[in-house]
């Protein structure tokens, strides 16, 4: 769609008309006085009649100023900002259990259930991520990928609506969202890795110990941020995660209430800075109403040129 920096330029189009109508006309002792007879001679031999001559230069006159004009105006267009990738993956394992379910205050005081508040900063997290490679993990008693790494941030978010609660199993295996994303990242090439694992805080369930998992990650150069949100983390359960979190240099965060978990996603966000924005790519339109001027100077030029 074509824009105009200087929309107020239009306002000089009639600009000639008003020159025409305002200035006084040429006086009468200095101008060359034609008897009509000489002049309408002079217009069957050039095939014109009056001002035929006067008319047929109205038009490419006309036509350069409206392109000169629209060129002061300064059209562009705007196209798709084009982002440098960032050359770091995001993983986002999301946890599914039946209690995430429960309700808690949101931050308007009504309740609202825990993966609902989890889903929303989720998606804030998400589209701001543009550059970076998204992934999304579910887990409960299993784990499933969801969506796999891409720099499709939106279709990322828009997943997040269709994460049923307790359909991965009822309870928490943090480490097999662990051992998963570490089988993601080893499929992708070499660069920075991030697994960010937001849970209710309970660990009751595991196949594969998450200490275990968790120095496998480091070992595979993934740092692993860790979310716990309830209305009530038993302490045991903040220190087993606070540990694991460690173990790949990592930070645990413990969200009591929906305005700490928005303090969390804050803090998580000075750690892994997202993208500078980019300004979107403008594309300047001015040479083609100047070529049009410029066709209208010779159309002009070649009317003169024609009529001795």
């Amino acid at each position: 769609m074509i824009e105009f920096e200087r929309f107020w330029a239009f306002a000089l189009l009639p600009l000639p008309l008003g020159a025409w109508l305002l200035l006084a006309p040429l006086p009468a002792r200095r101008a060359l006085r034609i008897p009509t007879g000489v002049w309408r001679h002079l217009g069957a031999l050039s095939g014109t009649q009056g001002g035929g001559r006067i008319a047929r230069g109205a038009v490419p006159r006309g036509l350069g100023w409206l392109a000169l004009v629209t060129a002061l105006a300064g059209p562009f267009s705007e196209a798709a900002p084009l982002l440098k990738p960032s050359g770091r993956d995001v993983m986002i394992a999301i946890d599914l259990s039946a209690s995430m379910a429960e309700q808690m205050k949101g931050q308007d005081g009504a309740p609202v259930r825990q993966a609902d508040i989890v889903r929303q900063m989720l998606r804030d997290f998400i589209v701001s991520r543009q550059g970076d490679r998204i992934g999304l993990i579910g887990f409960a008693s299993e784990a499933y990928l969801v969506v796999p790494l891409g720099f499709d941030t939106q279709a990322a978010a828009a997943v997040l609506d269709e994460l049923g609660i307790g359909l991965p199993g009822r309870r928490t295996d943090i480490g097999q969202a662990i051992g998963l994303a570490v089988q993601a990242f080893r499929r992708e090439p070499a660069g920075q890795k991030v697994l960010l694992i937001v849970s209710d805080g309970e660990a009751n369930a595991g196949s594969i110990a998450a200490i275990d998992a968790a120095r496998i990650a480091a070992a595979d150069g993934i740092v692993m941020h860790i979310v716990g949100f309830a209305d009530r983390i038993d302490k045991s359960n903040s220190e087993f995660l606070r540990t694991i979190a460690a173990e790949t240099g990592g930070r645990y965060f413990e969200a009591v209430s929906a305005t700490a978990l928005d303090a969390a996603h804050q803090a998580i966000g000075d750690l892994v800075p997202a993208n500078r924005k980019v300004s979107p790519l403008t594309r300047d339109w001015s040479w083609a109403p100047l070529a049009l001027a410029l066709a209208a100077l010779a159309w002009i030029v070649w009317l003169e040129g024609r009529d001795p």
